[in-house]
């Protein structure tokens, strides 16, 4: 829970990193993911359903030396 209204949940993607990936996909751009905007769709019905806007952050994750290196999303959601 982020507080007493809102429930917080963090997925961390211990993948290359979306800007590696970005990288690698302008070499061959044959897969388009469909995940992000399937997400923002949803929690934008949900804010319409609730009146209370839900929150999405992306976090871009370095390691020591300022690499990329793999991604974390939070959803913020009041209840």
């Amino acid at each position: 829970m982020e507080d007493e209204s809102s429930l917080k949940i963090s997925i961390t993607d211990d993948g290359i990193g979306r800007e590696k990936a970005a990288g690698l996909k302008s070499k061959s751009a044959t897969h388009k993911s469909h995940g992000l905007k399937v997400t923002s769709q949803r929690i934008e019905m949900l804010s319409k359903l609730n009146s209370a806007k839900a929150q999405v952050y992306i976090i871009d994750l370095k390691i020591d030396k300022g690499d990329p290196t793999c991604t974390r999303v939070e959803l913020v959601i009041p209840y």
